[in-house]
């Protein structure tokens, strides 16, 4: 039996098919720049504006405003680590997604692990500011992967190699694009 034929898009997507993976990938990065801000704003407003939305207490509500801040920045970096995650898994990195997390596990279990020792002691603010930590490590090291490896920084270095070889006489070694 011979192979079935790949099926074409129909002609209404076919301009999302022919985008570039730099174009999907920064596409993927606004949408979910987009998303997670509506959430954070959503998260951070609703506590504000409707606090009797979720108790009467005055004091849970008092809490619920002293953590809006926390939840709104979580929820932000959240978003944009899951777009920045899906395209290392997508580039099948994921050697340094394992080791990304091993070290932002130690660090994050390190900071709660101080958080113990504080001054203030061990609230609840200090546990959201440890996951909004983690959320912002996790970006970092995502974000900087898709740069350094993937982005902007290796074609700065792969076009300055290729430069000195041809200063040199040589030909370029690397992936060629």
């Amino acid at each position: 039996m011979p192979p079935r034929p790949i099926p074409t898009p129909p002609r209404h997507l076919s301009p999302f098919f022919s985008l570039s993976p730099t174009q999907v990938a920064r596409r993927l990065i606004l949408i979910s720049l987009g998303v997670g801000g509506l959430n954070a704003a959503l998260a951070g407003l609703i506590p504000s504006l409707c606090p009797g939305l979720f108790t009467s207490n005055a004091a849970i509500v008092h809490e619920m405003l002293s953590l809006a801040p926390w939840l709104s920045g979580s929820l932000l970096a959240h978003a944009c680590c899951m777009s920045l995650e899906g395209i290392l898994l997508a580039e099948r990195e994921l050697s340094y997604l394992a080791s990304a997390y091993a070290v932002n596990t130690l660090l994050v279990v390190g900071g709660l692990w101080g958080l113990r020792f504080a001054k203030a002691g061990f609230t609840i603010q200090g546990v959201w500011a440890a996951l909004l930590f983690f959320q912002v490590s996790r970006l970092c090291f995502f974000a900087g992967r898709l740069l350094v490896k993937h982005g902007l920084l290796a074609r700065g270095l792969r076009r300055a190699r290729a430069g000195l070889a041809a200063a040199w006489g040589q030909r370029p070694r690397g992936r060629r694009r």
